[in-house]
């Protein structure tokens, strides 16, 4: 990856990480927001200009509307997920799906499918903020398309999860606890030493520290004294370590 973001870098004349965050996905609360969505992202190849018409849409291999119209087949995409919605047979359902892809074509872009709850149904982002400024609570995230009611169970659906599944850890107990199962001292921990005990526990502290604690990797960074690339080859150690051996997390979190 380190390779071909340099060589992309080079060849279009751009700087910086080309392989950073989570890919865009937006979770909907209603049918019609997935079928918008579908729409609006199928549609993208006419209404940018790198097709001409349907016809030639319907053979652009970039785009899953060919598939969904039977002119050629992706084993990874699924079919009927779509076509359900528009006839109980093949045929039938293409037909409707068609139709609904041209009504679509006037829109043009559609901010309204940029996701944040409240946003949209408040008539957009300078509604939302002058109601923001009378002190209308609710919440908005980009991630999630529909209501403040359904973005704020979303969150607490997610805040619960985490609660229960991660660990509620500061660094100082986290090297507490690395130290007392690896019988190394924080000050031999955070020593940059590369004795193999000491670079191992370092590298499982890190990853318990970002993986399970949720810590930025740039505050593990300044913990260790180390820098972020350092921070990075420790967390892929780690990584390798704990999946040959996943006790070691029980183990070093042990709450006694």
């Amino acid at each position: 990856m380190t390779s071909f973001a340099g060589y992309y870098n080079r060849r279009h004349e751009r700087s910086g990480h080309l392989f950073q965050n989570r890919y865009k996905s937006y979770i909907c609360e209603e049918d019609p927001y997935f079928l918008e969505l579908v729409r609006y992202i199928h549609l993208n190849p006419l209404r940018s200009g790198l097709v001409q018409d349907f016809e030639k849409l319907d053979r652009y291999p970039w785009c899953g509307y060919g598939v969904l119209m039977g002119r050629y087949k992706n084993s990874w995409q699924e079919i009927d997920e779509v076509l359900k919605y528009f006839g109980t047979k093949v045929r039938r359902a293409r037909m409707n799906y068609r139709s609904f892809m041209e009504e679509g074509i006037p829109q043009g872009r559609r901010p309204d499918l940029a996701g944040g709850g409240l946003i949209r149904s408040a008539g957009g982002r300078g509604r939302f903020f002058q109601m923001q400024k009378q002190e209308f609570k609710d919440l908005y995230d980009q991630r999630v398309l529909k209501s403040g009611n359904f973005v704020r169970k979303v969150l607490e659906t997610l805040r619960s999860s985490e609660e229960t599944n991660s660990p509620r850890l500061t660094w100082e107990n986290l090297i507490k606890k690395v130290g007392n199962w690896s019988k190394l001292s924080a000050v031999d921990i955070t020593s940059g030493s590369k004795r193999p005990e000491i670079a191992r526990a370092r590298a499982i502290l890190s990853y318990l520290a970002a993986r399970k604690a949720r810590m930025k990797t740039t505050d593990v960074a300044a913990y260790l004294n180390v820098s972020q690339s350092a921070i990075s080859k420790c967390l892929l150690k780690g990584e390798k370590t704990i999946k040959k051996n996943p006790q070691i997390v029980e183990q070093t979190l042990d709450k006694s």
